[in-house]
């Protein structure tokens, strides 16, 4: 196995200028890098995201999943901020209490971190009918 150290996603914006007022003023990132108007890079210090437009070659909408350590005040502090959530945060059966917002451009954002007030995961073990709906995509 290759000693992977880091992973950067790279989500497809139609206008780079938005996504950076979106990233930085409303989620809390920097800026990391820019070039032109077709790539930036924002992150926290300890992740990045890269943004590139639409007419880059294979890119369309995509999903990040990020871990914090309370993702209630992340979700608190990003609503205080106008962001729209698609769902109520709440603990899923496999022990992340997350929430998913949209950016402007269709991309995905799952933030969460483990509950440790769930313990029990008998419901979503391996072979039960939660986890065959997770691996079919359900």
């Amino acid at each position: 196995m290759h000693p992977f150290t880091h992973a950067h996603p790279v989500l497809a914006v139609s206008n780079l200028d938005r996504a950076l007022a979106f990233y930085t003023e409303c989620l809390g990132f920097q800026l990391d890098w820019r070039s032109g108007d077709h790539t930036a890079v924002v992150g926290n210090g300890v992740i990045s995201l890269f943004l590139k437009t639409k007419d880059s070659e294979g890119l369309g909408p995509s999903s990040v999943i990020l871990n914090v350590e309370n993702a209630d005040s992340v979700f608190a502090a990003w609503t205080d901020a106008g962001v729209v959530v698609l769902g109520p945060i709440a603990t899923q059966p496999w022990g992340m209490r997350e929430f998913t917002i949209q950016d402007p451009d269709g991309n995905e954002l799952t933030v969460g971190h483990v509950d440790e007030s769930q313990t029990d995961y008998t419901d979503f073990a391996p072979g039960s009918d939660d986890a065959a709906d997770v691996r079919k995509g359900n």
